[in-house]
């Protein structure tokens, strides 16, 4: 599945730093939260807010990143991405 990010929304860790988190608006209006933590690390948030805006990243295991009713709740999540979840950024030519 490829997705194109077009405005960075905020981040931020979690109070007891088990997590942290970007928030993404897509193009299709919908928000996209990428996942991160210190066992499992950062990457994907990493290779994503480095980026240019507008930017197209594939996503390899779509069916792991629908958003539970808590992430649709509090970040407005439609997609979530843990940070196990391979994702490639697609280049513009």
């Amino acid at each position: 599945m490829n997705i194109t990010l077009t405005k960075l929304i905020a981040n931020g860790i979690a109070e007891d730093g088990s997590s942290s988190w970007t928030r993404f608006k897509q193009a299709k209006g919908e928000n996209v939260i990428f996942w991160g933590s210190p066992e499992d690390g950062t990457r994907n948030i990493d290779a994503v807010k480095h980026q240019k805006l507008p930017v197209t990243i594939e996503i390899d295991s779509p069916e792991n990143c629908a958003a539970s009713e808590y992430e649709k709740s509090k970040y407005g999540a439609s997609i979530s991405i843990p940070e196990n979840t391979w994702i490639q950024i697609i280049p513009e030519f």
